[in-house]
């Protein structure tokens, strides 16, 4: 069960960024330039980094098995 939920998220992830890549080079390719897909890709790792703030913390506790 563990490998087979490890090679499903990692399929899917290399699904996500296979289309994040095409989602990049079409914004590239309507906008004429690099500089708004390359701030919007930004800006989505900056939610994320912010977001990981909303994460409850685990030290000292006992993880789940």
């Amino acid at each position: 069960m563990r490998a087979t939920a490890f090679a499903l998220t990692t399929t899917f992830s290399r699904r996500v960024a296979a289309a994040g890549t095409f989602l990049i080079g079409y914004g590239i390719h309507a906008t004429g330039s690099l500089a708004l897909p390359l701030s919007l890709t930004a800006a989505v790792f900056a939610v994320g980094m912010g977001l990981v703030r909303l994460a409850p913390q685990a030290r000292g506790r006992t993880l789940p098995a």
